[in-house]
């Protein structure tokens, strides 16, 4: 709905139909009219409409200028939206590729950890054995010279501590 708004720029009175608000166009006829008064300032010898003229110019020039401030800040905006595209594609990546990564990791420990256990009862069934071996070497030798066999002399404390090895090393595995 068209509305008649009358204004005065430059002190020429002008009716105005728009369809805005009253105050806004009253906004718009105030920044128009102090323009063309400044302009008259800076330049007595200026008629209104010369004044008129250049404060036209000069808001166009305003208004290209502040168009071409939007281009480029839309340009910049893309390029940071695109540069964040590939950044976020980038995060992805490396996030699928540190969740590969940690479990590579965890089943590589549970490995080493199998490996330790079957090394460890390896060196306890090697040491078992070895022992059975010159036990049974003993005793055939003890057979084949049909003498009681002697017992090799242990001290008291290597015993103790070759028993507790062995504890020791049944109790891990």
């Amino acid at each position: 709905m068209s509305k008649k708004i009358t204004v005065t720029l430059a002190g020429q009175i002008f009716t105005i139909i728009n369809q805005d608000d009253l105050n806004y166009v009253e906004e718009i006829a105030g920044q128009v009219d102090r323009k063309i008064k400044y302009v008259q300032r800076e330049n007595e010898h200026f008629s209104i409409t010369a004044a008129a003229v250049l404060s036209c110019m000069d808001f166009c020039d305003d208004l290209n200028k502040m168009q071409k401030e939007i281009i480029d800040r839309n340009r910049e905006l893309f390029d940071e939206k695109e540069k964040n595209s590939v950044l976020t594609e980038q995060i992805k990546g490396l996030m699928s590729e540190i969740q590969t990564l940690k479990l590579k990791l965890g089943e590589t420990e549970t490995k080493e950890e199998e490996n330790v256990s079957t090394t460890e009862g390896a060196y306890v069934e090697n040491l078992i054995d070895s022992a059975d071996k010159k036990e049974n070497e003993q005793q055939t030798v003890n057979e084949e010279n049909k003498r009681p066999a002697k017992k090799e002399y242990v001290p008291r404390n290597n015993r103790k501590r070759n028993r507790k090895k062995a504890e020791d090393i049944n109790e891990q595995s």
